[in-house]
């Protein structure tokens, strides 16, 4: 059975502190709350994709212990298929340590755990899930060769391929023509292109730059808002005025958005401004799956 959406990605436990700021290198900082719930880019985005009305299925390597089944089972609660969700014995589940600020701004260390042992050949298994409707996203939470076997299933079966270059790294060349889009923030179309992403020009520049290398379209994130530019347009999405309280997980709520809405027929304008909004809301909330409802996003959006 196919799927309007696959995600080929990680699959975490998240222990989030939030206090009144991040701690510097060596500095104790007091924490007002604490939240262990669950995470992982490609997660997060499986199950936006899915709160936002697509049919997703998931593919993702978990560890043999109590923190994967219960992420599995936080996945099919969603809605997402799981049928290639498959635990790797004597490994664990990845894990991401979150500190977040007053602003909502985070940093974050994660352990890959079973995460970096998703192999092409699980990739290849999970063929019978896309077809030429299908769109197929990654990350970097994987290894290189699985985010390329990602994009090589999804060229295969004539499906759209969408890559969020995150955590920033560097790219092999060939993953950059199979992408339909590519999704940095600034941090990482910096990593990319060696261009400093500082306001909406230099992210234009980013853009063009990752549209020479192949790819056919780009959302790219400044502190002026989300980018979109293909090779006939360049449109910005401002940021909207929130009370953010937690920015973990707003990247992944902006592609879930995105491909649910492509997904669904939308335009690639409408989806970037449906997806804006979503990862606007996301940061009102603490946590990395804790999403608005489309009621709330039409809403901010005034549809």
């Amino acid at each position: 059975m196919s799927f309007a959406v696959v995600v080929v990605g990680s699959v975490n436990v998240d222990i989030v502190a939030r206090g009144a700021q991040i701690p510097r290198p060596n500095e104790t900082c007091a924490a007002e709350e604490l939240v262990e719930g669950y995470g992982g880019k490609g997660a997060n985005q499986a199950i936006a994709a899915a709160r936002f009305g697509a049919r997703v299925a998931m593919v993702a390597s978990i560890g043999d212990d109590a923190r994967g089944a219960g992420a599995r089972r936080n996945l099919e609660d969603a809605g997402v298929d799981v049928t290639h969700v498959r635990p790797i014995t004597g490994v664990p589940t990845g894990v991401a340590v979150i500190h977040v600020g007053a602003g909502g701004d985070k940093a974050i260390m994660a352990v890959k755990g079973a995460n970096f042992r998703l192999s092409p050949a699980a990739i290849a298994a999970a063929e019978g899930l896309v077809d030429e409707r299908s769109i197929v996203v990654a990350q970097l939470e994987i290894p290189d060769d699985a985010v390329l076997a990602a994009a090589e299933l999804a060229r295969a079966r004539g499906a759209r391929f969408v890559l969020d270059p995150a955590p920033a790294r560097p790219l092999p060349d060939r993953l950059y023509a199979p992408c339909t889009l590519i999704k940095p923030n600034a941090r990482e179309a910096e990593a990319l292109t060696g261009i400093e992403v500082n306001d909406r020009a230099s992210a234009i520049r980013a853009a063009k730059e990752l549209l020479r290398r192949g790819v056919n379209a780009v959302t790219v994130a400044s502190p002026e808002g989300n980018h979109l530019v293909t090779n006939g347009e360049e449109k910005t999405f401002a940021k909207h005025d929130v009370a953010a309280i937690d920015a973990t997980g707003a990247g992944d709520a902006f592609v879930g958005a995105l491909v649910s809405a492509l997904a669904k027929g939308a335009s690639l304008e409408a989806a970037a401004r449906f997806a804006n909004a979503a990862a606007a809301l996301k940061t009102t909330r603490m946590g990395a799956q804790a999403l608005p409802s489309p009621h709330e996003i039409k809403a901010l959006l005034g549809d």
